[in-house]
């Protein structure tokens, strides 16, 4: 790890506080820097509309770092770049989330895939379980455009505020955090080979982000759920059964942001754009489920009648003619040859052929 920007611990320290106040606290946020949280960690809370009320930061590493040397203060252990841009980035990050929440998700008119997004985020709203527990989180449109925007975020904070140095400097440190983020974790992006650029960087999350509407959601079903969302499926089979037999990925989320709307009709109130998204649960869920379920049924009772169709039918009988018993007065009058020859005539179909008789004697002999 680099010391490029010649940052000690006490000024990276100062400038993340600096940034911390511009980005957040002017804004109305709280911003707090957690000596005991990880810089790999940081986070955004909401209140119960889903405003973005504070930000959390890890800088553990910061406060604890060691240079192998001896200093009369702390203060002046030198910083590696990596670790102090990692913390800009979610930064930045965590910036966007706020943006999102409090700014572009409040708007009446929203294109498709913002629609798409704030579906997802009342999806997510409603269940933590939905949003990072089953491997949904790297797929989460909200979280790709936070990172791509932390990512570009972090680099023009470098370039403005470290002027001095080459701008190809800047480019490295941030592209050495996304390549390690990728080759490292379940990343949003992933490319066998490291990334060269920023301009590969951003149009590799600009793809992750329109296939973030494609690739089907994880959201497994338990017997005995804590998630709000999962129990209301575990008692509403109609609910359970249209997202479990669901696969496209933007159905699936609007099959859980119906329900998040269920369990919390005063959303409707906070998200303008929703008065054009119809989340009703009866059009949503329960009306095409009764729908499907009256399809299956008319198609069951149709198939149970053709099949006793066929378990109904007899087989009628064949009128054969009877053969006309001869009478025995007709027959005193016949001579005893003529009797013979009647009675051959009855009885011929039971000889055997004469020629095969004959072969079967010639094969016998041999």
């Amino acid at each position: 790890m680099g010391n490029i920007l010649g940052l000690k611990r006490g000024n990276a320290i100062r400038n993340i506080d600096d940034l911390g106040y511009q980005l957040f606290e002017t804004s109305g946020l709280k911003f707090t820097e957690n000596e005991q949280m990880s810089i790999l960690c940081a986070g955004t809370f909401r209140d119960d509309n889903g405003y973005a009320t504070e930000v959390e930061i890890g800088t553990s590493e910061l406060e604890n770092a060691e240079d192998g040397k001896f200093h009369f203060t702390r203060d002046n252990i030198k910083i590696s770049d990596e670790m102090f841009v990692w913390v800009i980035l979610n930064m930045y990050h965590e910036k966007s989330h706020c943006v999102q929440k409090n700014e572009l998700f409040r708007q009446a008119n929203l294109d498709g895939h913002t629609r798409n997004q704030l579906v997802q985020e009342i999806a997510c709203n409603a269940s933590h379980k939905y949003y990072h527990g089953e491997s949904n989180y790297r797929l989460n449109a909200s979280e790709i455009q936070a990172e791509k925007e932390g990512i570009l975020g972090a680099y023009k904070y470098l370039c403005k505020e470290f002027s001095n140095i080459d701008k190809k400097e800047h480019e490295h440190i941030v592209l050495s955090i996304v390549n390690d983020k990728m080759m490292n974790s379940s990343y949003f992006v992933k490319q066998s080979k490291p990334f060269t650029s920023l301009r590969e960087v951003e149009d590799a999350f600009d793809d992750a982000y329109d296939e973030s509407f494609t690739k089907k959601r994880t959201f497994l079903m338990e017997r005995e759920p804590k998630d709000p969302v999962k129990i209301f499926m575990n008692d509403h089979e109609d609910a359970k059964d249209m997202y479990c037999t669901e696969s496209i990925a933007v159905k699936q989320d609007k099959y859980i942001a119906a329900i998040a709307l269920k369990l919390h009709p005063e959303w409707l109130d906070v998200y303008p754009a929703l008065q054009d998204i119809d989340l009703s649960y009866e059009n949503v869920i329960a009306k095409p489920y009764r729908e499907r379920e009256e399809r299956k049924n008319h198609a069951f009772h149709a198939k149970e009648e053709k099949i006793n169709e066929i378990l109904d039918f007899t087989v009628k009988p064949v009128k054969v003619p009877v053969q006309k018993r001869c009478d025995e007065r007709d027959l005193k009058n016949l001579s005893r040859l003529e009797r013979l020859e009647r009675l051959e005539k009855k009885v011929s179909y039971l000889m055997p052929d004469e020629a095969f008789t004959k072969g079967a004697d010639n094969e016998y002999e041999k």
